[in-house]
């Protein structure tokens, strides 16, 4: 029997700030190769990482979902390659890696966690039944309209 695959999927915020994330975001992965992309507020658990660093260990990276706000054009969504993960971010890799809004608007305070990215696309709307978060089996796009989590492990439906 094969195990579930299982994605994280973390919510940014397109309200409240005039920079544009993901373009600020690709912008450093074009220069540097990798980009720091911060998941702000509470850290994705422990265990939950240690799995992430598990199929970096193994495959060399592991995908993530980025979503942002709900506009008048629909939700912007990117699949996301990570090579690294963390709860801290060493010093090194913040001044290499990291988008220099992060420290103007104080991102790298409220960060709960860090991923290194070696890359960022653009992916199709998300869809109604194509994902399920993994705790109450429900549709990812309902999740994200009517929760307040900023990430969802889903599988696929």
């Amino acid at each position: 029997m094969s195990a579930v695959r299982q994605t994280i999927v973390i919510r940014y915020s397109t309200r409240n700030t005039t920079v544009d994330v993901m373009a600020l975001h690709q912008q450093v992965l074009r220069e540097k190769g990798k980009v720091l992309f911060a998941k702000i507020g509470k850290s994705i658990g422990a265990a939950r990482l240690a799995s992430l660093q598990d199929q970096i260990k193994d495959k060399g990276s592991a995908k993530i979902i980025l979503v942002g706000g709900r506009s008048k054009n629909g939700r912007p969504v990117f699949e996301a390659s990570v090579v690294g993960a963390g709860a801290v971010a060493r010093e090194e890799l913040k001044r290499k890696y990291m988008p220099a809004y992060y420290m103007e608007l104080q991102v790298d305070r409220a960060a709960g966690c860090w991923f290194i990215i070696n890359s960022i696309k653009k992916r199709p709307t998300l869809r109604e039944g194509e994902f399920l978060t993994s705790g109450s089996r429900g549709d990812l796009v309902y999740a994200l309209d009517h929760s307040m989590a900023g990430y969802f492990i889903v599988e696929a439906a």
